[in-house]
C-alpha cells in the first residue's frame, strides 16, 4: 500500500519539476527575445550588498576573488556596515567600499545607499 502512495507522490513531484522547468524555459525565451539581451561580457561594474557579519564577508571575499581571477577588468564595489569594512580591508579584489548605517531600518538603508551611489556618480547595470 505504501509503495503505491510513494510512486504516486514521486509522480506528482516529477510533474511539478517538469512544470517548473517549462515555465523557466518560457521565461528565459522571453528574456532572450528582447531587442537587447543581457551579455555578461558587457559587465564593467558589480555592486555586492553584504550583510554586516563575518561569515557573509568571508563568502563575499571568495566570490570577489573568483570574479577577479576570471575577469580582472571588472570593478567590484561592496556596500555593507563597519564590521564588513574592517573584514574586507585586506581583500585585493575589492575596488571600492560604500559604508551603510546598519542601525537604520531596511528601507532607510536602501535609500541611504541609493543616495550614496548617486552622490558618487556610480553607474551600475540593474538586472
Amino acid at each position: 500500500m505504501y509503495s503505491i502512495i510513494d510512486r504516486w507522490a514521486l509522480g506528482i513531484r516529477r510533474s511539478q519539476q517538469r512544470i517548473a522547468l517549462s515555465i523557466s524555459r518560457y521565461l528565459l525565451n522571453l528574456r532572450t527575445d528582447l531587442p537587447k539581451a543581457y551579455n555578461p561580457k558587457d559587465t564593467q561594474k558589480i555592486l555586492i550588498l553584504v550583510p554586516d557579519a563575518i561569515g557573509e564577508c568571508l563568502m563575499a571575499t571568495v566570490f570577489m576573488n573568483v570574479v577577479k581571477a576570471h575577469r580582472p577588468d571588472i570593478e567590484i564595489t561592496v556596500a555593507s556596515g563597519s564590521t564588513a569594512e574592517t573584514s574586507l580591508a585586506g581583500c585585493g579584489a575589492l575596488d571600492q567600499f560604500i559604508a551603510i548605517d546598519e542601525t537604520a531600518r531596511p528601507k532607510q538603508r536602501l535609500k541611504l545607499l541609493a543616495d550614496e551611489i548617486e552622490q558618487k556618480k556610480i553607474n551600475f547595470v540593474l538586472l
